[in-house]
């Protein structure tokens, strides 16, 4: 048997919310070969899958060939502490890691986060935020505020964990246009480890944050819905913290190595 994964496939869903090919000479290729094996499929010795229940559907309906879904696997953090970290009254630090690609909204994100900071002076929120590949200069009006971290290189080995273990909260703003369809790693990575979040509704992220996590949701490219959601979780950061908390053992689970291998196996047919 073969089993083909699929992180990201070349279709997208449209202004109607359904799904379409995309228009590039890629994608009719992508779809000449899929349905070029529709038969093997069928008998069992091709299995196509994604990672997104969303993609998941979208292919299976685009293609005609039925494809099924394998989480994301991602490797588990060490603690075994069965509680979330006690309340205190210092700093929340948001962070926002990762390539700036347009992709992940960081205009929106920038604009927001300087809202958030004209409105609130004396917001107990600090933000962390990586500007590698960012072509705008829109985050350099932040670069010099005290409660701003402005990030402008890749982490050397070994540092992005340690700077996820001091982050309090992640601000995932995708847009829908890239992330309706496709699974963020980094979102995974906040449900495991307990954090909550702020992302984009109507994307995987919120889809996944809704199961597995604890987030509050902003309307797709829009400045004043992401800043209210950064007052909202501040506002309702430790009942959110402990949703999160106590949510993240299913996502461990879920997302777990472990779990993919099974699922992977189960695919193959009993007998593997």
């Amino acid at each position: 048997r073969v089993i083909l994964f699929f992180p990201g496939a070349p279709i997208h869903i449209d202004a109607d919310g359904r799904p379409q090919w995309d228009a590039a000479p890629t994608a009719r290729l992508f779809r000449h070969l899929v349905r070029s094996l529709a038969r093997e499929a069928k008998a069992g010795r091709v299995i196509f899958a994604a990672e997104t229940h969303p993609m998941v559907r979208a292919l299976s309906a685009l293609s005609g060939v039925q494809f099924t879904y394998l989480p994301h696997p991602v490797a588990l953090p060490e603690d075994t502490a069965e509680s979330a970290p006690p309340a205190d009254a210092g700093d929340i630090l948001l962070g926002s890691y990762g390539s700036a690609r347009h992709e992940k909204g960081p205009d929106i994100l920038f604009a927001a986060v300087e809202k958030h900071l004209a409105a609130h002076p004396d917001t107990r929120l600090r933000f962390a935020l990586q500007v590698v590949g960012c072509f705008t200069d829109s985050w350099k009006r932040l670069a010099g505020h005290p409660r701003v971290d402005i990030i402008e290189d890749f982490f050397p080995p070994g540092e992005y964990p340690r700077q996820l273990a001091r982050t309090h909260g992640l601000i995932l703003p995708y847009r829908t246009s890239s992330y309706a369809l496709r699974v963020s790693r980094v979102v995974i990575e906040a449900m495991v480890g307990g954090f909550p979040l702020i992302a984009t509704d109507h994307t995987t992220l919120s889809d996944q944050a809704a199961q597995f996590g604890a987030g509050v949701f902003c309307e797709n490219e829009n400045v004043e819905s992401l800043a209210a959601a950064i007052r909202q979780l501040e506002e309702h950061f430790q009942s959110l913290r402990t949703r999160a908390w106590d949510r993240r053992r299913a996502a461990r689970e879920h997302f777990s190595v472990a779990t993919f291998r099974q699922l992977l196996a189960g695919s193959a047919g009993p007998e593997v």
